[in-house]
């Protein structure tokens, strides 16, 4: 499979994998008149690397991540959103850093992050102006994300506490799509993991609201109950 450029996003939504961008609804019509697709302007065309413009008339748009189960996230409002595909090998070249900058004046406020090997590039978007920083140290976080976010936002524990909640709900597609293809979860997550998570979102749980925490930690409690049962099986 070799090293994947993976995408992860913090404003003005946390997603642990890919970035979804909005279009500011003042400037859907120049946006549409500046990137120039002419007939080809679909509701999902790809306008540049890794890149797929979604014109959603009820706020639903797709999560692309390659080797990650389809999601469909709703941001409850109509719109024209910029979808940025996760885990590829390939792309996120000049032509793509060119395509954010010509799409930033008309883009809502955004953080989103690229990573490769010890590569991570930050994509700030605020007030319609595109702010670029490459930094090659991502060893000095033992080439982690979250530590990395660690280190450079603590002091904002809302984007902890979303950013879990979306690695649950990745979590909790991926089971769902193994159970659809017959494969046994058992084989590929470890007790560990569960608990790590949990851990994660219980330490941020004042900024979850209570009936979502609820559902969250029964959810818990059952996969890890099943995963200590699937270990006791095999492993005893």
């Amino acid at each position: 499979m070799g090293t994947l450029h993976d995408v992860y996003q913090l404003k003005p939504n946390a997603l642990s994998s890919s970035a979804i961008l909005k279009i500011r609804k003042n400037c859907e019509d120049a946006f549409l008149k500046c990137i120039n697709l002419g007939e080809r302007v679909a509701k999902e065309t790809g306008i540049f690397s890794d890149t797929f413009l979604y014109i959603s008339d009820d706020g639903k748009v797709e999560r692309l991540a390659v080797y990650l189960p389809e999601r469909i996230i709703d941001f409850k409002e109509p719109g024209i959103y910029l979808s940025i595909q996760s885990n590829v090998k390939w792309g996120f070249n000049d032509g793509f850093v060119k395509g954010i900058e010509s799409a930033a004046p008309f883009m809502e406020d955004s953080l989103f992050f690229i990573i490769y090997d010890t590569k991570i590039d930050i994509f700030e978007i605020v007030n319609g102006k595109l702010h670029i920083e490459v930094r090659d140290d991502l060893d000095k976080w033992d080439y982690s994300f979250e530590n990395y976010m660690l280190a450079n936002y603590a002091d904002s524990p809302q984007i902890f506490a979303d950013y879990y909640m979306d690695k649950v709900t990745e979590l909790s597609l991926s089971l769902e799509d193994m159970s659809a293809n017959d494969a046994d979860p058992g084989t590929y997550f470890e007790l560990e993991e569960y608990e790590e998570l949990l851990d994660k979102i219980v330490g941020f749980s004042e900024y979850i609201p209570d009936n979502e925490l609820k559902v969250i930690k029964e959810w818990f409690k059952e996969k890890i109950a099943f995963q200590k049962d699937w270990e006791d099986l095999y492993y005893r």
